[in-house]
C-alpha cells in the first residue's frame, strides 16, 4: 500500500497541536484563549483532510485545473459574504424568542464556548458525555470555533452554521451531481458550470430555510454526501476493507451527528443490499461477508471507546411512541408541503431526470439506490414521527441531486448542439430563476413580482417575523423574578401550548442569559413519556395558561388535570390560591401560590384521577411520593430535566437543612445519595429526635431510614471534621416510585 507522506505530515502535525494546546492551556493560564483556538483549528482541520481526502477522486474526475479551483473557491467565499450580509439583514427584521429545537444548539455554541476557553480536557469530557443524548455537542463543535470570531448573537450563531455545514454541503452535492452527469458525458469541466450549479444549490430556499431557524440538522448532509461519493456505484462487493471501514466510520458519524438520521441510514442499507444483491457474483459472496463482519466489529469497538450509551439510544427506545402524542399531517399532506416548497419548477424536472438516469446503464445503480433509499427513508420515518421542517432533508438532497445532474445534462446537450456560449446562457437563465425563487421565498415585498407565475416558485415562505407578545414576556417575566426571589421559590408551567410556553420565559435573554427564568421548572407534557407530574407539588407556585390549549393529538391529562383541579377542586384549592393574572396572547395565565404544605392526601386525589384515564400505565398515575412531599430551599437545589436527579449545594459555613412532609403515612424512606466529598454527615430528625445517622461517601449509596412515627422527617447535612475551603454538592437519585412505601 502506497503512503501519502504529505498527508501523513499534516496529520501528524495536526494531532501533535491539538497534543500542545492541551498541555499547555492548563500550564499556561495568560494563553488559554489561544490554546483553544490551536486545538480547535487543528481538529477543524483533520475533519478537512478527511472530507477532501474521500472526495479527491470524485473531483479529479471532472479534470478541474488549479485555476479553476481558485475561481471556484473565489465564488464560494464571495457567496458566503453576500448570504451572511443577507441573514443579517433578514434576522434584524425578526424579533422571536428562539425555544426548544430552535436554540438547542445556540445554546450549546455559548456554553461551548466558555468551557473550551476555560478548559479543554473539561470540554471534551463534556463532549463525550453529551454523545449518549439526543441533543449532543457533536455538530455545535465546529460552530464553537466560528463562534470566536462572529460572536454569540443569533445572527452570528446562523452565520457560523453557513460557513461551518450549508456553503460545504451546497459545495459537495454540486460535485456529486456532476459525478452522475460524468459517468454518462465524461467532459472536462470548469470553474463555470461548478460555480453555476454550486449557486443554483446555494439559492434554494427548502435548504436553507431550517437554518434560518437556527437548526443545524444540515450538517448531518455533508456526511450523507460523503457517503454517496464513497459508495459510487452501489456495490458492496467492489470494496476493499479499507473502504467498509471508510464507510462504516461516516455512517457513525451520521447517526452521532443528529439521531434522526439513523433512518436514513436504514433505507440507504436496504437500497444498497438491493443494489449489491442485483450486480455481486457468488464467487465474491464470502469475501464480501468478512469484510462486513469485521467491519461491524471495528465499528462496535469504536462505539463502546466513544461512548456505550449510543447504543441504548439508537436500540433502547421506542421513537414512535414518544412521538405518538404529537400531532401529525397526513403522508399527502406531507408530500404536497414538500412540493410546494420545491416549486413546480424544480420539482417536475425531478421526475423528469429519473428516467434519464435510470436507462443509462453507468447511472442506473446509483439511480435506483437513491430512490429506494429516498421512499424508504421518508417512509420508516413518516411511521415514527412528523415529518418536520429540519427533517426534509431526509427527502429534499436526493431530489435536489438529481434536478442539479438534469441541468448539467442538459447543459453537456446544449454545448453539443450550440456551443459554450448557448451552454452558458442556458446556466444564467436557470440561475436568474434561482434568484428569483430565493428572493420570492424570503422578501414579502418581492413576491408582487412573482404571483403570475407562483406554483412553479416555491411556496416556502418564510418572511421576518415579530413575536406578537415579547413585550408581554419581558414584563411577566421580570414581575416573576421579583415574586419568587423573595423565598427563592420555583415555578411549575402548566397548560403550555398555543397560548403559553414556559421555554420562552426561559430564553428570552439569549444570548446574555441562557436561562432568564432560573426558577422555573420543566413541567410534564406528554403523559406516556413524561409521567406522573410529582414536582407540581414541591414548588411554592404555580403559572397555568386559561384557557387549556393543546398541541397534541388528544388532551394531556397530566396538564389538564391539575388544571381541574386549580380552578374547581375544592381540596386543591385549600393548598393553593389564586395570586396574580397576567394577560398573554388574548388569555389569561394564573399565578398560583402554595397556601400550605403539601400531604398524600392531595398527591393521591391527582394519582385517582390520572389512574382513572391510564389504568394500564402506573408510569402515568403513580407518584414519587419523595419529590412531591420534598421541602428544599430552591437557591440550594436544582433538577434534572426528567426530575430523576435533584442537586443539592451546602455552602462551606452552613448546615443544608431539608424536609419532608406528611410521613406518617409511610412507613420506610430511601435516599439514594452521592456526594463530591466524604467529610459529610446525614442527620435524620422527626418531630422529637434523631431517627438516623449516616457518614456520607462520595459513591452513590442507598440510606434506608424507618418512619415509624414520624409525621415529619427533616434532614440535614452538616461536616465532620473542620469547615471545608469549598462547598458541597450532593446528588439525590429521585428515580422511580418506591422511594417511600
Amino acid at each position: 500500500m502506497k503512503i501519502n507522506k504529505p498527508l501523513v505530515i499534516y496529520v501528524l502535525s495536526f494531532l501533535a497541536f491539538i497534543l500542545v494546546a492541551i498541555v499547555l492551556q492548563p500550564i499556561i493560564p495568560t494563553y488559554r484563549l489561544f490554546c483553544s483556538l490551536l486545538f480547535q483549528i487543528s481538529v477543524i482541520a483533520l475533519i478537512v483532510i478527511f472530507f477532501v481526502k474521500n472526495s479527491q477522486p470524485t473531483i479529479q474526475k471532472l479534470g478541474l485545473t488549479k485555476k479553476d479551483f481558485y475561481l471556484i473557491a473565489l465564488t464560494i467565499g464571495l457567496s458566503a459574504v453576500l448570504l451572511i450580509g443577507f441573514v443579517a439583514s433578514y434576522l434584524e427584521q425578526e424579533q422571536v424568542i428562539k425555544v426548544y429545537d430552535f436554540s438547542n444548539y445556540w445554546i450549546k455554541v455559548i456554553e461551548g464556548r466558555k468551557l473550551i476557553s476555560a478548559s479543554i480536557p473539561d470540554y471534551l469530557v463534556h463532549l463525550r458525555a453529551s454523545l449518549g443524548t439526543e441533543y449532543n455537542d457533536f455538530l455545535a463543535f465546529p460552530l464553537v470555533f466560528f463562534s470566536q470570531f462572529l460572536g454569540v448573537s443569533f445572527t452570528g450563531f446562523v452565520s457560523a452554521t453557513l460557513l461551518a455545514y450549508y456553503l460545504p454541503t451546497c459545495f459537495l452535492l454540486t460535485i456529486y451531481s456532476l459525478s452522475l452527469v460524468q459517468k454518462i458525458n465524461p467532459l472536462k469541466r470548469d470553474w463555470k458550470s461548478v460555480s453555476g450549479l454550486y449557486l443554483i444549490v446555494l439559492l434554494i430556499p427548502v435548504f436553507l430555510a431550517p437554518v434560518l431557524l437556527g437548526y443545524v440538522d444540515i450538517g448531518g448532509l455533508l456526511f450523507v454526501l460523503l457517503l454517496l461519493i464513497l459508495l459510487d456505484d452501489w456495490n458492496l462487493a467492489t470494496y476493499t476493507q479499507k473502504d467498509f471501514l471508510t464507510i462504516a466510520f461516516t455512517m457513525l458519524l451520521l447517526l452521532i451527528a443528529r439521531r434522526w438520521y439513523a433512518i436514513y441510514l436504514t433505507g440507504l442499507v436496504l437500497a444498497l443490499l438491493l443494489t449489491t444483491a442485483k450486480q455481486i457474483k457468488k464467487t465474491q459472496l464470502i469475501n464480501t461477508l468478512k469484510k462486513i463482519i469485521i467491519t461491524f466489529i471495528v465499528i462496535i469497538i469504536l462505539v463502546l471507546i466513544i461512548n456505550p450509551q449510543l447504543i441504548e439510544m439508537f436500540i433502547g427506545k421506542n421513537y414512535a411512541d414518544l412521538y405518538s402524542a404529537y400531532k401529525t399531517s397526513g403522508v399527502v399532506k406531507n408530500i404536497s408541503e414538500i412540493i410546494l416548497a420545491l416549486g413546480m419548477l424544480w420539482f417536475i424536472p425531478f421526475f423528469w431526470s429519473f428516467p434519464i438516469f435510470l436507462v443509462n446503464k453507468p447511472t442506473r445503480y446509483v439511480t435506483v439506490g437513491l430512490v429506494t433509499t429516498l421512499v424508504l427513508s421518508a417512509g420508516i420515518f413518516r411511521y415514527i414521527q412528523e415529518i418536520g421542517f429540519h427533517h426534509r432533508y431526509l427527502v429534499v438532497p436526493t431530489i435536489v441531486i438529481f434536478i442539479v445532474s438534469l441541468i448539467a445534462y442538459c447543459s453537456d446537450w446544449v454545448r453539443a448542439k450550440a456551443g459554450t456560449s448557448a451552454s452558458g446562457l442556458f446556466y444564467s437563465f436557470v440561475l436568474l430563476l434561482s434568484i428569483f425563487n430565493f428572493l420570492g421565498s424570503y422578501s414579502q415585498s418581492f413576491e408582487y413580482f412573482t404571483t403570475s407565475v407562483r406554483p412553479f416558485f416555491s411556496q416556502n415562505y418564510q418572511y421576518p417575523v415579530k413575536e406578537p407578545d415579547y413585550q408581554n414576556y419581558q414584563e411577566i417575566n421580570q414581575d416573576l423574578k421579583k415574586i419568587v426571589g423573595v423565598d427563592h421559590s420555583n415555578v411549575y408551567p402548566i397548560g403550555e401550548g398555543q397560548i403559553f410556553s414556559s421555554e420562552k420565559l426561559k430564553r428570552i435573554g439569549l444570548p446574555k442569559e441562557v436561562d432568564a427564568a432560573p426558577y422555573l421548572l420543566n413541567g410534564k407534557i406528554v403523559d406516556t413519556r413524561d409521567g406522573f407530574p410529582s414536582q407540581l407539588f414541591y414548588c411554592e407556585y404555580i403559572i397555568m395558561a386559561v384557557p387549556f390549549s393543546t398541541d397534541f393529538t388528544s388532551i394531556q391529562q397530566i396538564s389538564y388535570q391539575p388544571y381541574e383541579l386549580l380552578l374547581e377542586d375544592p381540596l386543591m384549592k385549600e393548598y393553593f390560591s389564586l395570586y396574580k393574572t397576567y394577560r398573554l396572547n388574548g388569555s389569561k395565565l394564573h399565578l398560583y401560590k402554595k397556601r400550605k404544605p403539601i400531604t398524600r392526601v392531595l398527591v393521591d386525589h391527582l394519582s385517582k384521577k390520572l389512574q382513572a384515564a391510564y389504568p394500564d400505565q402506573p408510569f402515568v398515575y403513580q407518584p414519587n411520593y419523595l419529590l412531591s412531599l420534598l421541602d428544599v430551599p430552591a437557591r440550594q437545589t436544582n433538577f434534572d430535566y426528567e426530575g430523576t436527579k435533584t442537586w443539592l449545594y451546602k455552602s462551606p459555613d452552613e448546615q443544608l437543612t431539608f424536609s419532608i412532609h406528611d410521613t406518617k403515612s409511610f412507613n420506610h424512606l430511601k435516599l439514594k445519595i452521592s456526594a463530591d466529598q466524604n467529610n459529610l454527615r446525614l442527620v435524620v430528625r422527626n418531630q422529637d429526635r434523631v431517627i438516623a445517622q449516616y457518614g456520607l461517601k462520595k459513591a452513590e449509596n442507598v440510606y434506608p431510614i424507618d418512619l415509624a412515627q414520624s409525621d415529619q422527617v427533616s434532614i440535614t447535612i452538616e461536616n465532620v471534621g473542620g469547615v471545608p475551603s469549598e462547598g458541597a454538592l450532593l446528588t439525590l437519585d429521585t428515580t422511580g416510585n418506591n422511594l417511600m412505601e
